[in-house]
């Protein structure tokens, strides 16, 4: 009886009730435990029951290693540790078992002359009740030896598959002795192959412990009988058979001999008949793998732990076996293929069973000759299976493993199937171009479309060697999870951390229009755009001072292929990239730094206005992107997921793939439309289909201009024609009212006011502090030379006002310099050569540098803000910094 699927153990919880007015209760916890009942005795294997030993051997010398196993194994505890004890037979003592099972003397047997003994061996398990199994064992005390044993060379040729072997069986250690009844034992040299090889002490079979690397491995081995030790060598030639021998190899199914007497005595004839038929050197034929001919059957269930080979105690007799064999050409490392070594024994098959002496029963030809596929193509095939063979004669040990014949179904992507007649995935459909491989995937789609391996490009014409080192070069990009833009869509993400006053964005993009948004960021009043106009990428910026710009000067880029485009946005400064090459840089105008956003979303695809009352799209992009970054962290372009940076928050009118032919540019490539409106195209004319509140020819009037609430901060808007104007509440001002903090200016010292979502961001020059309040000692950064004083002074004066500086001084930004006479003087000049002239002057909102040349004349200092040849201009916020 067989129990299953039980629990271990119970917890069952007792009530006990008395018959008491009310009743009383009681409970107590239970616990159950299910054990394995022990209802198996152990199992003692060995080969032997009757044991010899020498008259004249000491003490100590093992007779016999019991082996014994147990079947209700040990998960229960009811097999090992086991325990060994001798019941009768050994009265006074003269063997002694241990508790590993090794029987083993305990005294010498030289004056007890020649008795047998009948020991009875009984062996325990661990469970409970113990069981136990008793086997009766002979010893016989046996004539000292007179020879010593005599150790046959053992050659061992192993055929091995290269990803499987982990190690097992080489054959048989053969030694024989002319003692009648001594037993040999076997074992390694100390210094043989030391890891590598075991051997088994009673049989002398040769173990390989691990995987081997090819090449020959010379391994001494030892046998003795107790009193004589003889050495000998195994001799281990290891090929591991790679997978252009297999399917360049040709089976021939022979009868007439075993499997051993196949390699004891019709190996090398069956070289020598291939290479004459061949006309090449034995050495060029190789036998790879031989069975008995009924054993090529397909093993699905291969195991996945790899392969160890057993010894088996004698391959079973057949009257054919079959031969799988490869022949190298000569001269070069390519081998013949099959059907030409059909083709050649076919044509000579009486001389080769002449050669031979074996009769050829069959030369496997193309299995797929009788075979036809639905979809796909019949490929004839050879392969190795996990079963081993271990032939061992007298002579040689062939290790191998089992081959099988096939002709199997290649399906295409999309088909499955003995036959590939089931639709497995919509590869099945050939959505790839011609020039793709499809893939199946998970995504809604279905499939990908990839370049087969080693080439890349929009068209997978280029090779990836040709492509290396070239990371941004259009011809060599190939997409990787591209999304399509079909004019009427956009992605929208949400960014986790703050980018207010700096962002990185780049990504791949791909487009046969001239004119479309990549990448939108917009608050109340401040925005960013990078799009492409007329073919070229442009950015667009504003930071509530004046909007900047800048585009890229490049070949254009609506040709169909992908380009790569890198943006960096650094408070004023931006700075594009296009392609790794063509570059471009701009300033917006005016003192503010910060992008005010009042959110963290951010668009592909289009410019969309989510502070309206519904969103509207425009500038929409007919193309693909791939792999965008924003701050250099991957945005998730096809699953709604998020990242560490960042959350897909929806993905509106795309596709996931990027089309292999773009849609043709029209008149509406160029967006003429404006404000959300619908392009179409008749006869080569544009025709814009407006929104309810927009006319005109482009939509470019505004019938409704306050519908979108224009005026921020409580401010109310006045219709003015199709503008409007904003009336603001006490305190605040601007155009739109956005001015909530700055007005009036709350920085002192001349300080610039930006307005933020937090408050004001005042831009000193010459102080620091939250409002300019602080005043910088610029003498601290000891700017004089040659002896010169350094006065710091708080206003920014000429010379004439303030503290005026001594005769010969230099006046700095907010600091007077005190300076030796004449430090230029012609006699100086003539040691010093030319002296720099240094002049800085402050005007309004700009600072101006003049270095020149004195000529040995005396240095004097201009006049601030009248130097007629004045250098490098600075911007106020670049004085600011000092």
């Amino acid at each position: 009886m067989y129990i299953v699927n039980i629990k271990a153990e119970y917890q069952l919880v007792a009530v006990a009730a008395d018959s008491g007015s009310p009743p009383r209760t009681g409970t107590a916890v239970v616990n159950v435990q299910i054990t394995d009942a022990n209802d198996n005795p152990p199992v003692i294997h060995f080969n032997n029951r009757t044991l010899f030993i020498q008259e004249d051997r000491p003490p100590g010398q093992r007779l016999l290693r019991l082996k014994v196993t147990d079947a209700d194994g040990n998960s229960g505890g009811n097999a090992g540790p086991f325990a060994f004890e001798l019941l009768s037979g050994n009265s006074r003592g003269d063997f002694r078992i241990t508790q590993n099972g090794d029987l083993l003397t305990a005294v010498s047997f030289a004056e007890r002359g020649l008795p047998v003994y009948r020991l009875q061996v009984r062996v325990h398990d661990n469970g409970r009740p113990h069981l136990h199994t008793d086997v009766w064992l002979i010893v016989q005390v046996v004539e000292s030896s007179k020879f010593p044993p005599v150790v046959r060379p053992l050659h061992v040729l192993a055929m091995l598959p290269t990803d499987d072997y982990r190690g097992g069986s080489l054959g048989l250690v053969r030694a024989s002795d002319q003692d009648p009844y001594d037993q040999l034992t076997y074992d390694l040299s100390n210094n043989s192959a030391t890891g590598l090889f075991k051997i088994d002490f009673e049989t002398g079979e040769l173990h390989a412990v691990k995987a081997l690397l090819a090449g020959q491995y010379d391994i001494a081995v030892t046998a003795s009988d107790g009193k004589f030790q003889s050495s000998g060598t195994a001799e281990v030639l290891v090929r591991y058979v790679e997978d252009e021998m297999i399917s360049n190899g040709l089976i021939v199914v022979l009868s007439g001999a075993s499997l051993n007497e196949f390699v004891l005595s019709f190996r090398r004839t069956f070289i020598r008949g291939i290479s004459n038929a061949l006309n090449v050197n034995n050495d060029a034929v190789q036998i790879l793998s031989i069975q008995n001919s009924g054993n090529n059957i397909q093993q699905d269930d291969a195991s996945s732990e790899g392969l160890m080979m057993k010894m088996a105690p004698e391959m079973e007799q057949s009257s054919e076996i079959s031969v799988l064999f490869c022949v190298k050409k000569p001269f070069g490392k390519q081998f013949y293929s099959r059907i030409d070594l059909y083709n050649k024994l076919m044509s000579d098959v009486s001389v080769f069973e002449s050669t031979l002496g074996l009769r050829v029963v069959r030369i496997a030809g193309n299995l797929c000759h009788d075979m036809t596929c639905s979809n796909g193509h019949c490929e004839d095939l050879i392969d190795l299976v996990d079963t081993p063979v271990v032939v061992s004669t007298e002579a040689l040990n062939f290790i191998a493993v089992e081959h099988i014949h096939k002709g199997v179904c290649v399906c295409p992507a999309g088909y499955t199937g003995r036959l590939c007649d089931e639709v497995l995935n919509k590869c099945a459909f050939k959505p790839c171009a011609q020039f793709k491989e499809c893939v199946p995937s998970e995504t809604d789609r279905g499939f990908s479309c990839r370049c087969p391996t080693g080439f890349v490009g929009t068209t997978c014409s280029k090779k990836a060697t040709e492509c290396s080192g070239k990371k941004f070069t259009p011809q060599c990009y190939s997409p990787s999870s591209p999304l399509s833009f079909e004019g009427k869509g956009f992605v929208q993400y949400s960014i986790r951390s703050s980018f207010v006053d700096n962002f990185t964005f780049s990504t791949w993009f791909r487009t046969s229009h001239p004119s479309g948004n990549l990448l939108f960021i917009s608050g109340r009043i401040d925005y960013c755009s990078l799009e492409l106009r007329d073919g070229r990428v442009t950015y667009r910026w504003e930071l509530g001072s004046g909007q900047g710009y800048t585009s890229v000067s490049s070949p254009p880029l609506n040709d169909s292929l992908w380009h790569h485009v890198a943006l960096s946005h650094n408070r004023r400064q931006a700075h594009l990239v296009i392609d790794g090459t063509h570059t471009s840089t701009g300033t917006s105008p005016g003192s503010n730094e910060e992008l005010n956003l009042e959110s963290s979303q951010i668009f592909l695809g289009a410019e969309v206005m989510p502070w309206h009352y519904e969103d509207y799209t425009s500038r929409n992009l007919v193309g693909c992107i791939d792999n965008p970054h924003f701050n250099k962290e991957a945005l998730p372009i096809n699953d709604v997921k998020s990242t560490v940076s960042s959350a897909l928050v929806r993905s509106h009118n795309t596709v996931p793939f990027c089309p292999e032919v773009l849609e043709n540019a029209g008149v509406c490539s160029s967006l003429p439309c404006l404000n959300g409106g619908e392009c179409t195209e008749k006869d080569g004319v544009f025709k814009c289909h407006c929104r309810s509140r927009f006319k005109g020819r482009q939509c470019e009037i505004d019938t409704e201009p306050c519908a979108s609430s224009p005026c921020l901060n409580n401010g109310i808007c006045i219709r003015d024609g199709y503008s409007y104007k904003c009336q603001c509440p006490a305190h605040v001002s601007g155009s739109r009212c956005q001015l909530l903090y700055c007005s009036p200016n709350p920085c002192l010292n001349e300080g610039m006011c930006e307005e933020s979502n937090a408050g004001p961001i005042c831009h000193c020059r010459g102080f620091k502090g939250i409002y300019c309040n602080e005043d910088i000692n610029e003498c601290d950064e000891a700017p004089c030379q040659q002896g010169g004083t350094c006065i710091n002074t708080r206003d920014r004066a000429s010379p004439s006002g303030g503290s005026s500086p001594q005769p010969g001084g230099v006046v700095a930004y907010d600091s007077q310099t005190l300076c030796p006479m004449k430090l230029a003087s012609k006699d100086k000049a003539n040691k010093f050569g030319s002296l720099p002239r240094f002049v800085s002057s402050v005007s309004g909102s700009s600072a101006k540098v003049d270095i020149s040349e004195g000529r040995g004349e005396e240095w004097q200092p201009r006049e601030l803000g009248h130097s007629e040849d004045a250098g490098e201009t600075f911007k106020p916020e670049m004085v600011s910094r000092v």
